[in-house]
């Protein structure tokens, strides 16, 4: 079956950050009859730091949603696909942050973890500033 080798990348990405997840609500499914990996549900960081995601991978396509917060809820930024930024040179693909909504490539849990870990490590170095908003530069893994 297909959907296991993304399936394999998802855990070994969790395993890669492991250890600064303190808290997680994962579950997934495997559709065997579609060839289908659905995973949902939140990760906990170090510090309170939350990555709420959704993830649909199927035969040629995947469907994504990761949405960082601060611990009281707020954004720190969102990439997805779903196609409602026609005008972005990246739809269906973008990011969205307390400044707005931007073009981004596609990205995966790995990337996205990277830069989890990116503004974690920021933080306390002037990586935010007092109004709230991400000042720090996106993982040089989503640049490539």
């Amino acid at each position: 079956m297909k959907a296991r080798t993304p399936l394999d990348l998802v855990l070994s990405s969790l395993r890669t950050y492991g250890w600064l997840i303190v808290g997680d609500t994962l579950a997934y499914e495997l559709d065997e009859d579609a060839d289908a990996l659905y995973l949902s549900g939140r990760l906990t960081f170090i510090g309170g730091t939350a990555l709420t995601l959704g993830l649909a991978v199927f035969p040629g396509s995947v469907r994504y949603r990761f949405h960082c917060s601060r611990p009281d809820g707020t954004l720190i930024f969102r990439y997805d696909n779903s196609p409602h930024h026609p005008q972005l040179a990246t739809f269906p693909h973008h990011r969205h942050t307390p400044a707005g909504v931007g073009e981004a490539p596609g990205c995966t849990l790995s990337q996205v973890l990277a830069e989890v870990l990116d503004f974690i490590l920021g933080e306390g170095n002037g990586a935010t500033g007092g109004d709230g908003r991400d000042k720090a530069k996106p993982s040089e893994a989503l640049t490539r």
